[in-house]
């Protein structure tokens, strides 16, 4: 089992540094929660691209596109009222876990390598949307 106490030791740490990552760049006052989501779907495209190496953005947004509507024609999205968020938020995380168990990869290796990629990040807050520097 990759994703042991043992191997994920440092996650503490790791998400005390993506909340002080957040606070430092104004992530929490200067947005909303639904640009956040917005961001969160970008990254669940590149996952799914990371998933089927070669596909083009174009093609992973068709595929994801087709996935989301058989799940409504399935009746597995559900309305919710509010009060379901944490269990929402740990859903995903779940899943998550499960596809890094999958392919050999703890979750402190995978946070690990996205501070990694974002410690040094600069950029500015645009219409609520943190935009990394590289790309102004």
């Amino acid at each position: 089992m990759v994703n042991s106490q043992l191997n994920n030791t440092s996650l503490p740490v790791l998400f005390e540094r993506f909340t002080q990552w957040h606070y430092d760049r104004n992530l929490i006052e200067g947005t909303t929660s639904v640009i956040q989501f917005k961001k969160l779907l970008e990254e669940v495209i590149e996952l799914y691209m990371a998933l089927k190496p070669g596909l083009d953005p174009f093609e992973a947004v068709l595929e994801i596109n087709d996935i989301v509507t058989e799940l409504l024609d399935e009746g597995r999205i559900k309305t919710c009222d509010g009060s379901g968020l944490p269990d929402s938020i740990g859903d995903i995380n779940v899943v998550l876990d499960n596809i890094a168990e999958r392919e050999g990869y703890s979750m402190s290796q995978c946070l690990t390598s996205a501070w990694h990629d974002i410690k040094d990040r600069k950029g500015k807050m645009v219409n609520g949307t943190f935009v990394k520097e590289s790309d102004l």
